[in-house]
Protein backbone atom coordinates (compact mmCIF):
# COMPACT_ATOMS: atom_id res chain seq x y z
CA UNK A 1 0.00 0.00 0.00
CA UNK A 2 1.17 3.11 -1.10
CA UNK A 3 1.75 6.33 1.62
CA UNK A 4 -1.20 9.36 1.36
CA UNK A 5 -0.07 12.23 -0.73
CA UNK A 6 1.65 14.64 1.12
CA UNK A 7 0.30 18.56 2.29
CA UNK A 8 2.76 19.59 -0.82
CA UNK A 9 1.00 17.80 -3.17
CA UNK A 10 -2.53 19.27 -1.77
CA UNK A 11 -1.09 23.01 -1.81
CA UNK A 12 -0.20 22.14 -5.41
CA UNK A 13 -3.26 20.85 -6.69
CA UNK A 14 -4.82 23.60 -4.50
CA UNK A 15 -2.76 26.57 -6.44
CA UNK A 16 -2.64 25.05 -9.75
CA UNK A 17 -6.55 24.71 -9.48
CA UNK A 18 -6.39 28.52 -8.55
CA UNK A 19 -4.62 29.47 -11.62
CA UNK A 20 -6.56 27.48 -14.31
CA UNK A 21 -10.09 28.91 -12.62
CA UNK A 22 -8.52 32.79 -12.73
CA UNK A 23 -7.53 32.50 -16.34
CA UNK A 24 -10.44 30.32 -17.35
CA UNK A 25 -13.18 30.40 -15.08
CA UNK A 26 -14.79 28.19 -11.85
CA UNK A 27 -16.82 26.07 -14.52
CA UNK A 28 -14.28 25.45 -17.74
CA UNK A 29 -11.02 23.53 -16.68
CA UNK A 30 -11.49 19.63 -16.27
CA UNK A 31 -10.26 17.68 -13.36
CA UNK A 32 -7.95 15.98 -16.22
CA UNK A 33 -5.85 19.26 -16.80
CA UNK A 34 -6.35 20.16 -13.51
CA UNK A 35 -4.15 16.97 -12.16
CA UNK A 36 -2.00 17.43 -15.52
CA UNK A 37 -1.20 21.42 -14.08
CA UNK A 38 -0.56 19.84 -10.46
CA UNK A 39 0.98 16.53 -11.89
CA UNK A 40 -1.03 14.43 -9.83
CA UNK A 41 -3.46 11.74 -10.53
CA UNK A 42 -7.40 12.17 -9.88
CA UNK A 43 -7.41 9.54 -7.67
CA UNK A 44 -4.94 11.99 -5.64
CA UNK A 45 -7.19 15.26 -6.44
CA UNK A 46 -10.12 13.06 -4.85
CA UNK A 47 -8.03 11.81 -1.84
CA UNK A 48 -7.93 15.38 -0.47
CA UNK A 49 -11.05 17.26 -2.55
CA UNK A 50 -13.72 13.89 -2.95
CA UNK A 51 -15.02 16.04 -5.76
CA UNK A 52 -14.52 19.13 -8.13
CA UNK A 53 -16.71 21.04 -6.35
CA UNK A 54 -14.86 20.13 -3.47
CA UNK A 55 -11.52 21.47 -5.31
CA UNK A 56 -13.88 25.01 -6.09
CA UNK A 57 -14.60 24.93 -2.25
CA UNK A 58 -11.32 24.73 -1.29
CA UNK A 59 -9.52 27.26 -3.55
CA UNK A 60 -12.32 29.71 -2.49
CA UNK A 61 -11.62 28.90 1.61
CA UNK A 62 -7.65 28.98 0.56
CA UNK A 63 -8.43 32.87 -1.11
CA UNK A 64 -10.38 34.39 1.90
CA UNK A 65 -8.65 32.66 4.47
CA UNK A 66 -4.95 34.26 3.10
CA UNK A 67 -6.48 37.57 2.22
CA UNK A 68 -8.27 37.80 6.47
CA UNK A 69 -5.00 36.88 7.05
CA UNK A 70 -2.97 39.37 5.32
CA UNK A 71 -6.23 42.09 6.48
CA UNK A 72 -5.06 40.79 10.51
CA UNK A 73 -0.93 41.55 9.53
CA UNK A 74 -1.51 44.48 7.42
CA UNK A 75 -4.20 46.55 9.83
CA UNK A 76 -4.06 46.42 13.92
CA UNK A 77 -6.78 48.38 15.28
CA UNK A 78 -5.17 48.95 18.29
CA UNK A 79 -2.71 51.44 16.53
CA UNK A 80 -5.09 52.57 14.00
CA UNK A 81 -3.66 56.14 11.85
CA UNK A 82 -4.44 57.54 8.43
CA UNK A 83 -1.05 57.12 7.92
CA UNK A 84 -0.56 53.52 9.05
CA UNK A 85 -4.41 52.65 6.66
CA UNK A 86 -2.41 54.25 3.69
CA UNK A 87 1.12 51.95 4.66
CA UNK A 88 -1.29 48.99 4.76
CA UNK A 89 -2.75 49.56 1.32
CA UNK A 90 0.66 50.26 -0.12
CA UNK A 91 1.84 46.93 1.33
CA UNK A 92 -1.30 45.12 0.36
CA UNK A 93 -0.97 46.64 -3.51
CA UNK A 94 2.99 45.03 -2.56
CA UNK A 95 1.87 41.91 -1.90
CA UNK A 96 -0.35 41.37 -5.13
CA UNK A 97 2.35 42.28 -7.33
CA UNK A 98 3.47 38.90 -9.39
CA UNK A 99 0.59 37.52 -8.63
CA UNK A 100 -1.77 38.32 -11.16
CA UNK A 101 -4.03 35.29 -11.06
CA UNK A 102 -5.13 36.19 -7.34
CA UNK A 103 -6.52 39.41 -9.04
CA UNK A 104 -8.08 37.98 -11.57
CA UNK A 105 -9.68 34.92 -9.22
CA UNK A 106 -10.85 37.80 -7.02
CA UNK A 107 -12.49 39.42 -9.96
CA UNK A 108 -14.43 35.65 -10.65
CA UNK A 109 -15.90 35.48 -7.46
CA UNK A 110 -19.59 36.91 -8.05
CA UNK A 111 -20.10 33.83 -10.42
CA UNK A 112 -19.70 32.05 -7.52
CA UNK A 113 -21.28 34.07 -4.82
CA UNK A 114 -25.02 33.64 -7.55
CA UNK A 115 -24.54 30.12 -7.34
CA UNK A 116 -24.80 30.20 -3.43
CA UNK A 117 -20.69 28.73 -3.17
CA UNK A 118 -19.05 31.93 -0.99
CA UNK A 119 -19.85 32.20 2.36
CA UNK A 120 -20.82 35.50 2.51
CA UNK A 121 -19.25 35.26 6.41
CA UNK A 122 -15.98 34.82 5.30
CA UNK A 123 -16.01 37.75 2.78
CA UNK A 124 -17.42 39.60 6.50
CA UNK A 125 -14.68 38.69 8.38
CA UNK A 126 -12.04 41.19 6.75
CA UNK A 127 -14.29 44.00 6.46
CA UNK A 128 -15.32 43.95 9.96
CA UNK A 129 -11.75 43.73 10.54
CA UNK A 130 -11.14 47.14 8.28
CA UNK A 131 -14.58 49.04 9.48
CA UNK A 132 -12.82 48.22 12.86
CA UNK A 133 -9.49 49.88 12.29
CA UNK A 134 -11.16 53.04 10.23
CA UNK A 135 -13.23 53.42 13.73
CA UNK A 136 -10.10 53.74 15.26
CA UNK A 137 -8.65 56.44 12.79
CA UNK A 138 -8.61 59.83 14.69
CA UNK A 139 -9.01 63.13 12.83
CA UNK A 140 -11.54 61.80 10.06
CA UNK A 141 -14.30 63.86 8.68
CA UNK A 142 -16.91 63.51 11.48
CA UNK A 143 -19.31 62.39 8.82
CA UNK A 144 -17.17 59.10 8.01
CA UNK A 145 -18.95 56.13 7.33
CA UNK A 146 -16.50 53.61 8.46
CA UNK A 147 -18.42 50.75 6.82
CA UNK A 148 -19.48 51.82 3.64
CA UNK A 149 -15.60 53.76 3.29
CA UNK A 150 -14.37 49.98 3.85
CA UNK A 151 -16.88 48.90 1.27
CA UNK A 152 -15.53 51.02 -1.26
CA UNK A 153 -12.04 50.41 -0.81
CA UNK A 154 -12.85 46.73 -0.78
CA UNK A 155 -14.60 46.71 -3.77
CA UNK A 156 -12.19 49.10 -5.85
CA UNK A 157 -9.38 47.35 -4.66
CA UNK A 158 -9.88 44.18 -7.32
CA UNK A 159 -10.19 46.20 -10.22
CA UNK A 160 -7.61 48.64 -9.53
CA UNK A 161 -5.06 45.80 -8.93
CA UNK A 162 -6.27 44.13 -12.00
CA UNK A 163 -5.88 47.53 -14.11
CA UNK A 164 -2.33 48.37 -12.61
CA UNK A 165 -0.96 44.78 -13.46
CA UNK A 166 -2.14 45.24 -16.76
CA UNK A 167 -0.41 49.04 -17.03
CA UNK A 168 1.91 48.31 -14.11
CA UNK A 169 3.85 51.88 -14.56
CA UNK A 170 0.82 53.46 -13.80
CA UNK A 171 1.74 55.15 -10.51
CA UNK A 172 3.59 53.67 -7.34
CA UNK A 173 1.90 51.71 -5.25
CA UNK A 174 2.24 53.99 -2.84
CA UNK A 175 0.70 56.54 -4.47
CA UNK A 176 -2.30 54.36 -5.42
CA UNK A 177 -2.62 53.44 -1.92
CA UNK A 178 -2.84 57.06 -0.61
CA UNK A 179 -5.12 58.69 -3.41
CA UNK A 180 -7.70 55.26 -2.69
CA UNK A 181 -7.43 55.27 1.06
CA UNK A 182 -8.09 59.44 1.11
CA UNK A 183 -11.20 59.43 -1.47
CA UNK A 184 -12.68 56.25 0.56
CA UNK A 185 -12.46 58.42 3.86
CA UNK A 186 -12.90 61.49 2.21
CA UNK A 187 -9.68 62.70 3.71
CA UNK A 188 -8.15 65.73 1.31
CA UNK A 189 -4.62 65.31 -0.20
CA UNK A 190 -2.15 67.63 1.58
CA UNK A 191 -0.68 70.31 -0.85
CA UNK A 192 2.58 69.89 -1.55
CA UNK A 193 5.10 73.28 -1.37
CA UNK A 194 5.21 73.68 -5.18
CA UNK A 195 1.29 73.48 -4.95
CA UNK A 196 1.14 76.20 -2.16
CA UNK A 197 2.85 78.47 -3.52
CA UNK A 198 1.28 78.52 -6.56
CA UNK A 199 -2.09 79.10 -4.59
Amino acid sequence: MSPPPSADTRERVLLEAAKLFADRGFDAPSVREICDAAGVSKPTLYYYFESRDGLVDAVVAMLYTDFQTLVAELFDPASASLDGFIAGFTRLFDRIDGRAWAVRLWSRMPGLVSQQRCCAANDRKAESHVVRYVSQIDGLPANTDAEAATWLLLASFGPIAAHKQAVPAMVSNATLAERLVRQALGVPRPLTISEEVSA
